[in-house]
């Protein structure tokens, strides 16, 4: 307790020494406030963004490699593609944090009439055999071939609904597999209502020719779709077009029908996109692809690019704050050092005093680092809030400076999405969202940076105090004070 009191008491006998280096503490103390909470708030910011951003993943072939390969050996291959047993494999990859995939089967129901389907019959007539392109590039006529009407979709359908393109008008969404939503349209043409079966059937292009499989659906919901039918220049809405003819069902639904023909199953459109969980596992994430089998000629990309140009004015505020937060400190404790011995210096004959009155060399070092302790508390209440106050127009102006050195950033060029159909590739004609540069840094002082910033505190107070006396306290009293001046 006496070590307490002396200390509190020296804190007001030494006031000019006192005041600098209180003025020094104070100004380390809210350098550090401010770059730690700048340091720390940007970190988790990064991070948040890192978490929703899920960097997206771009499959799609290397079109004039290819062609120039195909040209060369002269062979009639198909376009490198993504097989339905890939796609759902690669889903489950470590690296993936989430994904986007549509399954869309066309298909052709039993004994239902779908809207354009009269108009497309009379256009057709009595024409022959359907002619498709098969796997060596020829075209053939083939006659185990199922006319579709309309689309069953399975999958990431839900944005339609989230974006008021389409509302549930009665029943509830597909819950388990086999339950499918269908269009109020499609539901008033066939007389059809919430529990009625519908039986599709559709085709599968497989390695031995086409083959149909069936689906036996129930009917789970009806839905209004409130967006136009399509657009066609045959002067109507061709049925497998028209988006009042879409089953809606889960990916299991139109999957899992397929059995063991994952490998072949090329009769339907598969629109898939990858999101990663970092950015920077890409390379890992196609090194798995490889060994699963995927093809060589498909490329991949990712849009990491617009993740860095996003966060880049953060990262860039975040190194400016860190590299002035190490220079001050390093710049303050080396000050902080030489004030405190010169300091100490001027008080050894006080020293020398208690020595010879019989104090330990461990209590006068325990004396001089409680004034230490003092003076540093208060700098820190005092460095705490003139820092937090500062804080955030400090951030504004360096962050300012920030965008404007990167305003010229360009985000990555995205091709679209690939889509697999029978025998080919086309990509979808998708507007790649733009991300701005995050301008807006929006500071919290929380407990973690607070106990940072008394720990850096403490540390530097400590180093100061002890450095100083412990050279001190080695001479004798005696010594001390004959060499008083």
């Amino acid at each position: 307790m006496y070590i307490f009191m002396n200390a509190l008491k020296n804190l007001g006998r030494n006031k000019g020494r006192n005041i600098l280096l209180a003025l020094i503490l104070l100004a380390i103390i809210g350098t550090t406030v401010v770059t730690l909470t700048i340091t720390n708030t940007a970190d988790s910011l990064i991070d948040v963004h890192q978490e929703q951003f899920g960097s997206r993943v771009i499959i799609q072939p290397d079109i004039e490699a290819f062609f120039e390969e195909r040209q060369a050996t002269g062979e009639m291959a198909p376009i490198p593609q993504l097989t339905l047993a890939e796609t759902l494999a690669l889903a489950e990859s470590e690296y993936i944090q989430d994904y986007r995939l549509i399954v869309e089967k066309f298909a052709f129901g039993e004994g239902m009439t779908t809207l354009g389907e009269e108009e497309m019959n009379e256009m057709l007539g009595s024409a022959g055999g359907t002619i498709i392109m098969g796997a060596d590039g020829e075209m053939n006529e083939v006659s185990d071939f199922v006319m579709p009407n309309l689309r069953l979709i399975g999958g990431m359908w839900q944005h339609a609904f989230e974006n008021g393109e389409r509302v549930l008008y009665a029943g509830e969404f597909p819950q388990a597999e086999g339950e499918v939503l269908i269009s109020l349209e499609l539901a008033e043409l066939n007389d059809l209502a919430i529990g009625d079966s519908l039986t599709l059937q559709g085709n599968l292009f497989a390695s031995e020719g086409i083959t149909t499989q069936g689906y036996q659906l129930t009917i789970a919901g009806i839905y209004l779709d409130f967006t136009p039918e399509g657009f066609s220049g045959m002067g109507f809405i061709p049925p497998t077009t028209n988006r009042r003819n879409e089953v809606l069902a889960s990916i299991d639904t139109v999957v899992n029908t397929l059995g063991d023909n994952l490998e072949d199953a090329l009769g339907m459109e598969l629109d898939v996109v990858y999101y990663l969980h970092n950015p920077n596992y890409l390379a890992d994430f196609e090194a798995e692809a490889r060994a699963m089998g995927v093809n060589e000629w498909l490329l991949f990309s990712s849009n990491a690019a617009d993740f860095y140009a996003m966060v880049a004015p953060i990262e860039g505020l975040r190194q400016v704050a860190q590299t002035f937060l190490l220079v001050v400190l390093v710049l303050g404790s080396v000050i902080l050092m030489l004030l405190s011995s010169i300091f100490i210096r001027e008080r050894k004959y006080e020293i020398g005093v208690l020595r010879a009155m019989g104090m330990k060399r461990k209590k006068v070092v325990m004396g001089l680092w409680t004034e230490m302790l003092l003076l540093t508390a208060i700098c820190l209440v005092v460095g705490l809030g003139i820092g937090s106050l500062v804080a955030q127009p400090i951030s504004d102006t360096l962050l300012e400076a920030q965008v404007e050195a990167t305003a010229s950033a360009t985000d990555v060029d995205d091709s679209g999405h690939m889509f697999i159909i029978g025998g080919g590739v086309h990509f979808a004609d998708e507007q790649t969202p733009e991300y701005e540069p995050i301008d807006q840094l929006d500071l919290r002082l929380n407990g973690g940076t607070m106990l940072e910033i008394v720990g850096i505190s403490l540390v530097l107070m400590t180093v100061a105090a002890v450095s100083s006396t412990v050279h001190m306290t080695k001479y004798e009293p005696i010594k001390i004070l004959m060499e008083r001046d």
